[in-house]
């Protein structure tokens, strides 16, 4: 999964109350993010209900998720990826821990 940080031009093309959380700006086919249904043009706001406010939160907080296993991921998506601007919802991601 790639992430940029909100910027202001972010926060305006999909119509965020503030500039927080990352970006998702491409998912890697079978990858954890792509399991749990997450998709291009999320935006990350929270890993296990702790807020992601910028890249350092999702940096420090993604990897102790991962080390212990089974976590959620909130997500605001836009109700329609082609119409960013026009609302959206908060969605929760269930993923599973990796097994070989």
């Amino acid at each position: 999964m790639i992430v940029l940080p909100v910027t202001e031009d972010i926060k305006k093309e999909l119509n965020l109350r503030a500039a927080e959380g990352v970006a998702v700006m491409d998912i890697i086919g079978d990858s954890l993010a792509e399991k749990a249904g997450i998709k291009v043009g999320a935006v990350i706001t929270e890993i296990n209900k702790i807020p992601v406010r910028n890249l350092d939160d999702f940096g420090r907080l993604l990897p102790e998720a991962l080390e212990k296993g089974n976590f959620t991921v909130g997500t605001w998506e836009p109700t329609n990826p082609e119409n960013q601007g026009q609302g959206g919802q908060m969605n929760f991601h269930f993923v599973p821990k990796e097994t070989d």
